[in-house]
């Protein structure tokens, strides 16, 4: 018998994924954010849970090694409820969160990162910067 490890999946966007429904009307009730932000907080608790970790515990060490235009590297320590807003844009991004046991990682695509920006994010005892 073979153990397989279950990938979770979440993602949040500033763009409004629309829908079409049984009779091929295409809908969009402007919820998309609010939804996949509820996923997302979903995703988030359940890599907490992995770790053993209360939500008021840990501080977050979010790293990259290919950020912007130019794939620069770079960390940020972070309060978890912080995790999020530190890898939002001033513009229009996608975030997409792989959550694989205890390890997370995110990919965030905007128009300078078209290929996607890799972030590991950790619990740290660092304090937040």
């Amino acid at each position: 018998m073979s153990v397989t490890n279950i990938v979770h999946t979440a993602w949040i966007s500033t763009e409004c994924r629309c829908d079409d429904d049984d009779s091929g009307y295409e809908w969009c009730g402007g919820d998309c954010y609010e939804d996949d932000l509820g996923i997302v907080c979903m995703l988030l608790d359940r890599w907490l849970i992995a770790n053993d970790m209360d939500k008021d515990e840990p501080n977050v060490l979010i790293q990259t090694n290919r950020m912007n235009w130019n794939a620069i590297s770079g960390h940020a320590i972070v309060e978890f409820k912080n995790v999020l807003n530190a890898l939002k844009l001033d513009g229009d991004w996608n975030i997409k969160f792989y959550l694989d046991g205890k390890d997370l990682v995110a990919y965030r695509y905007s128009h300078d990162e078209p290929t996607g920006a890799e972030f590991t994010i950790t619990i740290t005892n660092e304090e937040v910067e």
